[in-house]
């Protein structure tokens, strides 16, 4: 299954991505696909909370802020 979560800066996409991802998949496989340009410190803290806050919860994340169009093929599927 594939699911895409679009938003605004700071709306709480990344929190409901996880949260579903979980829901969704509790037994894997999660890839979280994070298309964020890091331009800053600001943002580099950001993407480490997120970082972060996936450890140890079954995610693999594909840092990938543009060129995305060979990524799905690339996932794994169930």
């Amino acid at each position: 299954m594939f699911v895409f979560v679009s938003g605004a800066v700071r709306s709480g996409k990344s929190e409901w991505a996880e949260r579903a991802a979980m829901a969704l998949s509790p037994r894997g496989p999660r890839v979280y696909l994070a298309t964020a340009h890091v331009l800053d410190d600001e943002m580099r803290r950001r993407v480490e909370l997120h970082q972060t806050a996936r450890q140890g919860r079954g995610f693999s994340t594909l840092e990938r802020p543009r060129g995305l169009d060979d990524v799905l093929p690339s996932l794994p599927w169930d």
